[in-house]
């Protein structure tokens, strides 16, 4: 049975970042079942191209990365039948090669599995607290099945509006025995900062 491929995009105004993903997804498209664009109430958006199936989806009210990813992510699971591998693709995520068979390929080896690209195992800085450094995945790109996804619980909403949620999931992961696994696939770039940027704002929420 072919798996089916979902990916969510979480975005807030930057709809130019969107459409430039969607571009580099171009070698995928035969691949992937359907695009969700999570729109966290933007009041700048632009027209979407893309031989992609997708639809954009709108956050009830200004909520942030984790919100708004656990809105796409729950739309995901919830209305698409199994098997099924469920991407989570910040908009600032640029590819230039195929990775969707290599992150099937994780899931078939290993049922309980929590993919990223990059698994970070040092103190980047983000993840060290009270002396102890908690290995994880970055969130700029994750990947799980949907029951997968539901068993997770999702992203943990106490971290609202951003940042430290994919340290949380991982030490979630870990916790309920799924094995964390890293593509390290140099085709997959993450420019980073690009919706949110590191402003005082974001320093004081960190």
């Amino acid at each position: 049975m072919k798996t089916s491929v979902s990916i969510v995009i979480p975005t807030f105004n930057r709809f130019d970042l969107v459409q430039e993903l969607l571009e580099t997804l171009k070698p995928e498209e035969e691949n992937i079942d359907h695009v969700i664009v999570m729109d966290d109430c933007s009041n700048d958006t632009q027209e979407l191209q893309t031989n992609i199936p997708f639809f954009v989806a709108y956050t009830p009210r200004r909520s942030g990365f984790t919100l708004s990813s656990n809105y796409g992510l729950k739309l995901a699971t919830a209305t698409f039948a199994e098997p099924k591998v469920v991407f989570l693709i910040s908009n600032d995520v640029r590819f230039h090669g195929k990775f969707i068979q290599q992150a099937i390929d994780i899931r078939m080896g290993a049922k309980r599995a929590l993919g990223g690209n990059r698994h970070i195992t040092f103190d980047s800085g983000w993840n060290t607290f009270g002396g102890k450094t908690f290995d994880y995945l970055e969130g700029f790109f994750l990947a799980a099945t949907s029951d997968g996804w539901r068993d997770l619980g999702f992203f943990d909403e106490n971290y609202a509006p951003h940042d430290f949620e994919d340290v949380d999931l991982s030490t979630t992961a870990k916790s309920k025995g799924y094995k964390l696994v890293s593509l390290n696939n140099p085709n997959i770039v993450h420019m980073g900062a690009q919706t949110i940027g590191y402003n005082p704002e974001r320093e004081t929420i960190t």
